[in-house]
């Protein structure tokens, strides 16, 4: 087998082919649409991957395994992982049917990969967490070496074991952040499996003893880290789980916070729970994490959750395609800060994220009755209310929770270069702001709903504001509605006329949005580029003058597959909205 080391800074492509689902005669809340060209449904084939076939080469003083069987996974020291250490995962015809842990602290020059090497035609290895068992190698004293190092204690109730199909934690006897993990990399793999009502086997609690039969948690993730830096997750999809990805934060020590964590180029779907609106494809909670290059699915029919939901501090969110379920995407204040302990809040870019280049979608025809779209702020200390006609304005503004003499809501996000798309006949508000002194910075930004000829809700269905925040047109934004629909500022403009008080939205154009119809090639397709003789082409405007000093001078330089994962080299940026113009 050949052996490389691949620059990290390799993008790898996006996914190449994609099936159909088979159709369904009934619609239930908040499905996908039958019918369509989407991810497989569980346990079918895998979608593809550039080809990745050649394994890594263990650094410094790491060690290389090569993985063909479940017996070779078990015989890996999963707790005792050196840095510099590659598991290279190959391809197999049938999935793997192992689970792990794991929790080394590596290094930037020598980190720890568990690599998928896929075959010829980039079908990526596969672990199935339904009916899987912990790798014995996940305690070492299990497999003849230091049981001190073990990631399980089985006789613990909380061991984690049952919380997913990977789990990145410190240690066995507790999660104490003296022992952080770090550099870790998880990539070219399939996961999927730990929903609902799925066992696995777990761990005995001696060498040679029985091994119980265990059930997953209703909310298991795919990968877990319940603490951790620089840990990315690469060219894997990742599927059938409650939560696909999901970061833990146990308190506002900095020692109890995931940092610099990296989603790339993967693709999340058939994530959340039945009747939950807790559970999404990715809840990841971090300081200052990126996030790019992924496509981001629809939830299993019946769930209530978001595409995507992020509780972070300095988030950068680009070239992605997020296809709304419940949300499509839910950037909301970070949990377990309180006065005296806060450290993702006394971060100098808390509440300050960078999302650009993405594409975001509400589709009737891929999901159904959906909340508004891009949800920004906070969640857990509520938010402006819209009062009703005759009731008297409270007296000052809502705030928000305040710690270390900061806003813990989110304050500013610099939003350029998306194209945000809204087809269907739900009353949707393209930003739902939980306050009056959050902002959202827009330039260069096409924007287009489409009633789609329901007439559900009249012409006025579509509204850019919901109840409070103030956006700021800084030019090269494009805003039109089409199939006789409008696009009024605020949902109070003709649509809800119970409700009164606009005061807590502000819209300002400081250059006026491009009005006409951008030409998009198909939005009954889902092909968001534009043609030759769009007024998107040769419109888009240089970075505002004026931004603040957090603003980080990021420039657009990849453009997002289409409905994948990956991303493609963008030539320029003279196009206003998430492609350029060939």
């Amino acid at each position: 087998m050949a052996a490389v080391d691949l620059p990290w800074s390799l993008v790898l492509g996006g996914d190449t082919a994609m099936m159909l689902l088979t159709a369904s005669a009934a619609q239930s809340f908040r499905r996908r649409a039958p019918g369509l060209i989407d991810p497989p449904p569980s346990g079918g084939s895998s979608i593809v991957s550039n080809p990745v076939t050649t394994a890594r080469n263990a650094t410094g003083s790491g060690t290389r395994y090569d993985v063909t069987t479940d017996a070779e996974f078990d015989a890996v020291p999963h707790g005792a992982l050196t840095p510099g250490s590659v598991v290279n995962i190959f391809w197999k015809s049938t999935p793997y049917l192992r689970k792990w842990g794991y929790r080394t602290r590596a290094t930037e020059t020598d980190k720890c990969y568990y690599w998928g090497v896929t075959d010829a035609s980039g079908n990526r290895p596969r672990f199935n967490f339904a009916g899987a068992s912990t790798a014995l190698g996940c305690n070492p004293g299990l497999i003849g070496g230091n049981a001190a190092l073990n990631i399980f204690n089985t006789a613990s109730p909380f061991s984690l074991e049952d919380f997913g199909g990977v789990i990145i934690r410190d240690a066995a006897s507790g999660d104490s952040g003296v022992t952080k993990p770090c550099w870790l990399i998880i990539a070219n793999l399939e996961l999927y499996g730990s929903g609902l009502n799925a066992s696995f086997t777990g761990l005995p609690s001696t060498v040679g003893g029985s091994r119980p039969a265990l059930n997953y948690i209703d909310s298991a993730s795919g990968i877990r880290v319940q603490r951790g830096a620089d840990i990315y997750t690469e060219n894997c999809v990742i599927h059938d789980c409650p939560w696909g990805f999901y970061s833990h934060i146990s308190s506002g020590l900095i020692a109890d916070i995931c940092e610099r964590m990296i989603l790339r180029n993967n693709r999340w779907y058939n994530g959340g729970r039945v009747g939950a609106g807790t559970e999404h494809n990715v809840y990841i909670q971090c300081i200052n994490p990126i996030v790019e290059g992924n496509y981001f699915g629809p939830l299993i029919s019946g769930a209530d959750g978001a595409a995507y939901k992020s509780r972070c501090a300095g988030e950068i969110f680009r070239y992605n395609w997020v296809e709304t379920h419940a949300r499509a995407c839910d950037w909301v204040e970070v949990e377990e800060q309180v006065n005296g302990t806060a450290a993702a809040v006394d971060a100098a870019d808390y509440g300050i994220d960078h999302i650009y280049g993405n594409v975001i979608v509400y589709d009737d025809s891929i999901t159904v009755d959906p909340i508004h779209p891009v949800h920004f702020g906070g969640d857990k200390s509520g938010e402006q209310q819209l009062l009703a006609t005759g009731a008297s304005p409270p007296g000052a503004e809502f705030t928000g929770p305040v710690v270390n003499g900061k806003k813990g809501y989110r304050q500013l996000a610099y939003f350029y270069n998306n194209t945000y798309v809204c087809r269907g006949k739900m009353p949707i508000r393209l930003f739902d702001i939980n306050e009056e002194s959050s902002t959202v910075k827009a330039w260069n930004n096409l924007f287009v709903v489409d009633k789609a000829g329901s007439a559900s809700y009249g012409a006025g269905a579509f509204a850019i504001m919901e109840r409070a925040g103030t956006l700021q047109f800084l030019g090269g934004n494009i805003t039109h509605a089409i199939s006789g629909s409008t696009l009024a500022d605020t949902v109070l403009d003709g649509l809800l006329s119970s409700y009164t008080d606009v005061t807590w939205v502000t819209i300002t154009r400081t250059v006026a949005p491009i009005t006409t119809n951008p030409l998009l090639t198909s939005i009954s397709t889902q092909d968001y580029t534009v043609g030759a003789s769009s007024p998107a082409r040769n419109a888009a405007v240089s970075t505002p003058g004026g931004l603040p000093a957090s603003w980080k001078n990021l420039p657009v330089e990849y453009m997002p597959v289409p409905r994948s994962n990956g991303m493609t080299a963008r030539p320029a940026v003279t196009t206003i909205g998430a492609y350029e113009y060939p």
